[in-house]
C-alpha cells in the first residue's frame, strides 16, 4: 500500500533475527521499587512484566508492550484512529526501522470521528441533503485517513524488511545458487527422487502428465512455481526446504500461499463464509480479474491472482500493519536471492481505483 518512491534498505550492525518489536520502552525506577522488584502487571491480559510502556497520554496504567499494540491495532480497526484503551486519546503511532521499534505519541493533527457516521447516514435517510452530502466528506475523509496510516507505517518499514529478507538469503546460499541456476538439476534439487518432484509439482497444482524424464519433471516444477528457478526457490523456502521461516518486520513469520488461496483468506477476513454462494461468486469476480485482493506492501503493486505472496502469519495483531501485510513473490525474490524483476508477470502498480475493493475500503 506504499506509494512514491522507495527507500533502499542499507545494512546496519542490528541483529535481523530478533524477535517482534517492541515500543521504546524505559524502566519506571520509583513505579519499579514500590513493586518491590520492578514487577508490574498489565491491565489486560493481568501477566506479570518488567518493562514498563511509556504512554503518550496522561494515563498511569500498566500495559505490556503486546496489549498495548493489540489495543491500538484494534480501536484503529474500528475507528480508524489508534487510540489508548483507557482514556481513548488518539494516538499517533511510527516505526523506527533502525531499532525496529513502534513509537508513539500523541496525535496532532485533525481526528475525524466515525461514530458521527451512522447519524448522518440515518438524517441523510430521512431526506436532509446536508446530512448526505457530510456523510460523504466524513466517508472519504475517514478512508483517506486510514490510508495515510497504513502507508505511513508501511513506508517506514521497509527497509527493515528488506534487511530482514536480506539476511534470510545470506542464510540460506543454497537457495540463492537456485534461484541463480540456469539448470535444477543440480543443488537443492539434485538429491530428490523423480516421485519426490513430482510430488512437489502436485503440491503446487501442477501435473506430471507427459513428463517421461527427470529433465521434464524439473521443466514442469519450474513452470508451476512461477515460470523461473527463482520462483522454485521462492516456493522452495517456503516447502520446508529451509531450516527456518522468513520473519516479517512485526517479529511474525511470512507464509507462502498462491493468489487464490490469499484473496479466500481476505474475503474470509471480511465476514464471508468459505464455501458459501457470496464467497463462490468474489472469488470467481476476483479470477477474472486476475487480482488476489491484495497490495504489496513493499512495492505497492497488485498481486495477481496467478502469483504467489507472502502473507505475515501474525495478520492484524498488531498495529504495525493493523489490516495485514503482504509481500509479492517478486519482491521476496529481489531482495532474499537479488534476483531482478524484469521478468515479473502480470503486476501493475495499484491505483485509487484498484483500491475501491481492497482492504482499506472493506472495513468502512
Amino acid at each position: 500500500q506504499v506509494s512514491g518512491a522507495r527507500r533502499p534498505g542499507c545494512a546496519r550492525s542490528h541483529d535481523p533475527r530478533a524477535g517482534r518489536p517492541r515500543a521504546c520502552t524505559q524502566r519506571t525506577s520509583a513505579r519499579a521499587m514500590a513493586e518491590g522488584g520492578g514487577s508490574l502487571t498489565c491491565a489486560i491480559c493481568f501477566e506479570d512484566f518488567d518493562e514498563a510502556t511509556p504512554l503518550p497520554c496522561s494515563c498511569k496504567i500498566d500495559y505490556c508492550v503486546k496489549c498495548w499494540d493489540k489495543a491500538l491495532a484494534s480501536s484503529f480497526r474500528n475507528t480508524h484512529q489508534p487510540r489508548c484503551p483507557t482514556c481513548r486519546a488518539p494516538i499517533r503511532v511510527d516505526f523506527d526501522a533502525e531499532r525496529r521499534r513502534l513509537v508513539f505519541s500523541l496525535e496532532q493533527g485533525p481526528v475525524l470521528d466515525i461514530s458521527d457516521l451512522s447519524e448522518l447516514q440515518s438524517r441523510a435517510a430521512q431526506g436532509s441533503l446536508e446530512a448526505a452530502q457530510e456523510f460523504e466528506q466524513l466517508s472519504q475523509g475517514l478512508s483517506e485517513s486510514l490510508e495515510e496510516i497504513v502507508e505511513r507505517l508501511a513506508q517506514q518499514a521497509i527497509p527493515a524488511q528488506t534487511r530482514l529478507l536480506e539476511h534470510f538469503g545470506a542464510s540460506h546460499p543454497e537457495l540463492g545458487e537456485l534461484a541463480l541456476a540456469e539448470e535444477g538439476g543440480s543443488g537443492v534439487l539434485a538429491g530428490l527422487s523423480i516421485a519426490e518432484l513430482k510430488r512437489h509439482v502436485a503440491t503446487l497444482g501442477g501435473t506430471t502428465e507427459g513428463c517421461l524424464e527427470r529433465a521434464d519433471v524439473l521443466s514442469r516444477l519450474r513452470e508451476v512455481a512461477g515460470g523461473s528457478w527463482a520462483a522454485v526457490a521462492s516456493y522452495w523456502a517456503s516447502a520446508g526446504g529451509s531450516d527456518s521461516a522468513p520473519v516479517c518486520v512485526c517479529g511474525d513469520s511470512l507464509s507462502r500461499v498462491s493468489g487464490r488461496e490469499r484473496a479466500s483468506l481476505w474475503f474470509e477476513h471480511v465476514g464471508f463464509e468459505r464455501g458459501t454462494p457470496r464467497f463462490e461468486q468474489e472469488l470467481r469476480a476476483a479470477q477474472l480479474s486476475d487480482t488476489s485482493g491484495v497490495i504489496c506492501d513493499m512495492c505497492d503493486v497488485q498481486v495477481p491472482w496467478s502469483s504467489s505472496v507472502w502473507t505475515c502469519q501474525g495478520g492484524d495483531s498488531t498495529i504495525l500493519h493493523a489490516l495485514s501485510y503482504d509481500i509479492c513473490d517478486r519482491c521476496f525474490r529481489q531482495h532474499t536471492f537479488g534476483v531482478g524483476t524484469d521478468s515479473a508477470e502480470g503486476a501493475s502498480p495499484a491505483t485509487d481505483a484498484d483500491r475501491q475493493g481492497d482492504r482499506y475500503h472493506a472495513i468502512l
